[in-house]
């Protein structure tokens, strides 16, 4: 629903505070046509705003 709706911004911040790996591992597929979308807005966005260190950490 996110990705056909271009809601990047939204999915960017759920995908940071829920630090689900398995999550991560989906929507990071190369086959995934929204992946550089994604990642754009996890950059500028979701890691941009995060004030727990918790969710930027491996």
């Amino acid at each position: 629903v996110c990705n056909e709706n271009s809601l990047f911004k939204s999915e960017a911040r759920y995908l940071v505070r829920r630090k689900d790996p398995a999550l991560w591992e989906q929507v990071l597929r190369e086959d995934n046509q929204y992946r550089r979308p994604l990642i754009d807005q996890v950059i500028q966005t979701a890691l941009a705003e995060t004030q727990d260190p918790e969710e930027i950490s491996v």
